[in-house]
């Protein structure tokens, strides 16, 4: 069986690792954007002994002929013209789930989600199975901190319109006075170069080049807006506190809405700070615990993820997939369809308007 995995940044390939580890020689289709500088991505790659096949959106159509099965985050280019080949769509995170709900799903010919919640939400688009999380499948669960002594806190905002970053960014650095403060941006706050220098000058000296997972797991308090990095926290019973500053609705957008799960269950997550100047005071009332979500994220934790890692199972269920034993549902093949078209006279609408 040959497979492919599409990525084309660092965090969709550490993603990968788990899964590219069951599989005969793997191949890490890197999708080249022009812009982005890959060398992590080959790094990676190198060290794990995965081939690599990069590929432009000229060109991505070969895929067809490369692979039975490629497996994927999110869309990549001219995905609706491939005819051939199956797509496996892997669940990345829990947030902004107007998106990660979007119809796109109907491109899969499967679907591999954390848990029943997601399973429930997508199934009508192709076969889901749930398989836990396996983001922190080759490290384990590290609940603890290293040093009691001074508590590790990790600031992991989201990226555009909804980040937090340009207000609090400044009072999480205040909070390295008593704490062990570390900053994971976005890679698209970095990539689109949304904060200005001042800010990143600020956040710099406290920023980490290691993967967010292995931070969360490090860390006691994880500080967040929308980010999906809270279902993350919540997986490891962390504690979570939510920077949400005054966004006047614009959360009401094509990402989230109010039944998005960090919308919808914010009561269920952790205390919500709009204000900068009062992060200091809630942070030092929910390490000490004087505020107190740990049984409601747990009840939360336990709707959202299957209790098992079943990731060892996603081998036969891809042979099931490449061999025709699983298919999609009639309604599931007219929804392929129908999004495949509907992408491709979008970009095609959007290349005559650029004429």
């Amino acid at each position: 069986m040959r497979i492919g995995f599409v990525a084309w940044n660092l965090f969709q390939v550490q993603h990968y690792l788990p899964f590219m580890s069951l599989f005969d020689d793997p191949v890490l289709v890197i999708e080249n954007k022009g812009k982005e500088d890959y060398s992590s991505l080959l790094q990676i790659a190198d060290e794990e002994g995965f081939s690599v096949l990069p590929l432009c959106a000229k060109n991505i159509e070969s895929i067809d002929d490369l692979f039975d099965i490629v497996l994927c985050q999110t869309p990549f280019a001219k995905i609706e013209r491939l005819r051939k080949v199956k797509i496996g769509m892997l669940q990345y995170g829990l947030a902004k789930e107007v998106h990660n709900h979007g119809p796109w799903r109907a491109l899969a010919d499967v679907i591999f989600t954390y848990g029943t919640y997601t399973k429930n939400h997508l199934e009508t688009y192709a076969p889901c199975f749930s398989i836990g999380h396996p983001k922190f499948l080759r490290n384990g669960l590290k609940k603890n901190s290293v040093n009691s002594q001074r508590p590790k806190i990790v600031y992991a905002p989201t990226h555009g319109e909804l980040t937090s970053a340009h207000y609090f960014l400044d009072s999480v650095v205040n909070l390295s006075k008593t704490y062990d403060v570390t900053i994971k941006l976005h890679h698209n706050l970095i990539l689109n170069s949304t904060l200005d220098d001042e800010l990143l000058e600020l956040a710099n000296p406290y920023l980490s080049t290691k993967n967010l997972e292995d931070l969360i797991s490090e860390s006691d308090i994880v500080i967040s807006d929308f980010s999906g990095a809270i279902f993350d926290a919540i997986y490891l019973s962390k504690k979570v506190v939510l920077t949400r500053p005054n966004l006047d609705g614009k959360f009401v957008e094509n990402k989230i809405n109010n039944e998005s799960l960090e919308v919808a269950k914010t009561p269920e997550i952790g205390p919500v700070v709009s204000n900068p100047d009062n992060l200091g005071n809630i942070i030092d009332n929910v390490f000490t615990n004087k505020i107190d979500f740990s049984e409601r994220n747990m009840k939360l934790r336990k709707d959202l993820f299957t209790n098992e890692i079943k990731a060892c199972s996603v081998p036969k269920i891809i042979e099931a997939v490449c061999s025709g034993e699983l298919q999609k549902s009639q309604t599931q093949r007219f929804l392929k369809e129908a999004i495949k078209e509907a992408r491709v006279n979008k970009f095609l609408l959007r290349r005559v308007g650029r004429k």
